[in-house]
């Protein structure tokens, strides 16, 4: 039996419209991102410490050089703790995204509920450091409202699925089924009670419960996959 909810969405809707409670689902995301971020630019913040003091002491200009790849990386995971700040506080009705877009948003948004999901002892996402993610494509609403809704529902899933070590997602482009790009989530309570928030906030989107799995079918065009191939 499938059972669907859709909703006109409020134009100026906020995730932050549900009422906030002990384990309210739209601060949820913020709630265990943050505590996984610090940890994250604390490891970086030491890396430059260390680097600092070794550029303090030595006269050699190869150093930055030698590291420049470690440099890097540092480079890009702070800038995507940065989008990612960005992303829990316009869920929670602070627009800082303003025009930015970040097309690697789904693979940015799950790589970190994967570890916060890890820091709270939770269910894994099956596979999640080998998945392709597909791309975000500028037809997604304001570029921040999917990967918000992604990122709370696979937080969702996994704090649901604790103790069973890890949870399956499949991630289906439409091309061999004729539908538009689908997520499927293990369905549980916490899953369940974002169904109202997620359709709320994604307009042309719709959330369908399929025994003990969660389907959300998206607007053709919002993602982008590498081929064609599901």
């Amino acid at each position: 039996m499938s059972t669907a909810h859709q909703r006109t969405p409020d134009p100026d809707a906020r995730a932050s419209d549900a009422v906030p409670g002990d384990d309210d689902p739209v601060g949820r995301l913020a709630r265990h991102l943050l505590p996984a971020l610090v940890h994250g630019v604390n490891n970086h913040t030491q890396f430059l410490t260390g680097l600092n003091a070794v550029l303090a002491l030595s006269s050699d200009g190869r150093v930055l050089h030698d590291r420049a790849g470690d440099l890097a990386q540092v480079a890009r995971e702070v800038e995507d703790a940065g989008w990612l700040l960005a992303l829990v506080a316009s869920g929670s009705g602070s627009n800082l995204m303003l025009a930015r877009r970040e097309p690697r948003g789904l693979a940015i948004v799950s790589a970190w509920v994967d570890h916060a999901l890890r820091r709270a002892g939770a269910a894994r996402i099956a596979g999640c450091a080998e998945r392709t993610w597909p791309e975000l494509t500028p037809l997604v609403l304001e570029g921040w409202q999917l990967p918000w809704a992604i990122g709370s529902l696979l937080l969702a899933a996994g704090l649901d699925g604790t103790g069973a070590g890890s949870f399956e997602l499949e991630l289906r482009s439409g091309a061999a089924s004729g539908e538009p790009g689908l997520l499927l989530f293990p369905a549980g309570p916490r899953v369940e009670e974002l169904v109202p928030i997620v359709c709320g906030l994604l307009e042309g989107a719709r959330m369908e419960s399929e025994g003990d799995r969660m389907r959300l079918s998206l607007p053709d065009g919002w993602l982008a996959f590498a081929g064609s191939e599901e």
